[in-house]
């Protein structure tokens, strides 16, 4: 009888350290920081390229499984007006912030920059020259992209996020829960390459934590960039 009692205890805190383990994704059988880690890693290293063309402005190898934003169902004012061209390219999410790869056209007389050198100065420094701890801002270094020659520079820096793991208050629940922001870090890549009446710019941003994961990808995409201009 004493047996059979200390076995059901046994087996009671087995039963809830296995629901503990799946509620916080720690421990096996249920690891799932381990699952995303796997669908990460399999989304970012096991990638089909295609060849994409944007309105005779660029052409550059994406990802097929990504979604690409063009601007077309953006809302304000058209590329046309902005005098800004090109795409968004989104990595499946598994992350509080999207993997995202941009290719741009700055045209003459873009809403945004004058130039190229007005583009780096604006990205590659902190605002007020203020680097927030944790951030770091690299040296703007050359680099020779499509034969031409471009400046490529990288920063790291903090963003507020909401906190997923906080509850939503349920119907049977009447206690309010406050969704909190939770600081994260993510990585800029920047190449910015001249053209003739404008300039290009590839970027890559990332969370810091999955950002070599999706190295290869921004790499291949630069790698096989072709400016029409």
């Amino acid at each position: 009888m004493t047996l059979n009692i200390l076995s059901v205890i046994i087996i009671g805190m087995i039963a809830v350290s296995s629901a503990s383990a799946y509620e916080t994704g720690k421990g096996a059988p249920w690891n799932l920081s381990a699952a995303v880690k796997d669908a990460v890693t399999d989304a970012s290293t096991n990638q089909e390229f295609v060849p994409y063309e944007y309105k005779g402005i660029f052409a550059c190898d994406i990802p097929k499984q990504w979604r690409i934003d063009d601007g077309t169902m953006q809302f304000g004012l058209s590329p046309e007006k902005k005098k800004i061209f090109g795409i968004h390219a989104f990595a499946p999410e598994f992350s509080e912030r999207p993997v995202r790869i941009s290719v741009h056209f700055y045209a003459d007389g873009n809403m945004l920059h004058k130039d190229m050198n007005e583009f780096i100065q604006s990205h590659a420094k902190p605002i007020l020259g203020y680097v927030p701890e944790g951030s770091s801002y690299g040296p703007v270094k050359s680099a020779i992209i499509a034969g031409r020659k471009a400046k490529k520079f990288e920063q790291k820096k903090s963003e507020f996020v909401a906190d997923r793991s906080i509850r939503e208050p349920g119907e049977n629940d009447p206690r309010v829960y406050e969704k909190m922001a939770k600081k994260i870090y993510v990585v800029e890549q920047f190449i910015v390459i001249p053209a003739q009446k404008g300039f290009y710019a590839l970027s890559f941003y990332a969370p810091a934590e999955t950002a070599h994961l999706f190295q290869q990808a921004f790499d291949k995409v630069a790698g096989s960039f072709k400016p029409l201009k």
